[in-house]
């Protein structure tokens, strides 16, 4: 994957449709609903996770956001707010959300694309590498306060064992 986005002056080119071209070879399920919009299933460590990717060329941002399938109930929807904000204090891009009238756990960030700057596929690779490897790390403590009843401080601290040496 050597090519690049040439420049994005003045919005004339969408990178979504070179992300769509990576898309393609690489064999990932997807579907482009418009010019500016891409959906994108990707395998993460636990899980596979749904990308969203959306183009602004008014405002040059790609904006994407990786949800995760999970069911929240709605016992839980306090105390999954009061984890994520916990998450999101140690993260230094993007941040997590719980959309409760959908159901939806969510990690976004956005790339501006200032119209000096030239956006390469490495960049591309990354948001899909920074949003599954964000995702995939905490994907644990959301499963101990979902499903363990964990509290937030503890489905924090039992996610977070590092593991020494292979069994």
């Amino acid at each position: 994957m050597d090519k690049a986005f040439s420049n994005i002056k003045g919005g004339l080119n969408n990178p979504l449709d070179t992300i769509e071209e990576m898309v393609v070879d690489n064999s990932w399920p997807h579907n482009r609903v418009n010019e500016n919009t891409l959906y994108v299933e990707i395998s993460g460590q636990w899980c596979d996770y749904f990308l969203s990717l959306a183009w602004s060329q008014d405002s040059n941002l790609l904006q994407y956001a990786c949800t995760y399938n999970m069911n929240v109930p709605r016992d839980k929807h306090d105390y999954l707010y009061n984890l994520i904000n916990k998450i999101n204090c140690d993260l230094c891009f993007g941040h997590f959300e719980f959309w409760a009238d959908d159901g939806w756990i969510i990690y976004r960030n956005s790339l501006s694309a200032n119209n000096d700057k030239n956006v390469e596929e490495d960049l591309i690779l990354q948001i899909f590498t920074h949003s599954t490897f964000e995702c995939d790390k905490y994907y644990p403590a959301l499963q101990f306060l979902i499903f363990e009843g964990k509290s937030p401080k503890e489905a924090i601290a039992a996610s977070m064992l590092k593991t020494i040496g292979d069994a």
